[in-house]
């Protein structure tokens, strides 16, 4: 049997956005509290800001949206 990875059944079942954003806000509150001004913590950030953004272009397919 093939194994699924938690993220994927996640995101296959259209839970992806909630699950990015919550973690966003739960690493961004933690940083400076839980073992300090903890590095893990903004990476934890940035990572499931990425994942976000692949799930937005997955789903909404605007991958040439630039900056402005």
């Amino acid at each position: 049997f093939p194994v699924t990875i938690a993220i994927e059944f996640i995101m296959d079942s259209g839970h992806g956005d909630g699950f990015c954003i919550g973690n966003i806000i739960k690493y961004a509150q933690r940083y400076g509290k839980k073992d300090g001004y903890n590095r893990k913590d903004l990476l934890k950030v940035l990572h499931y800001g990425i994942m976000a953004l692949h799930n937005h272009d997955m789903t909404r397919g605007n991958r040439n949206e630039t900056f402005k």
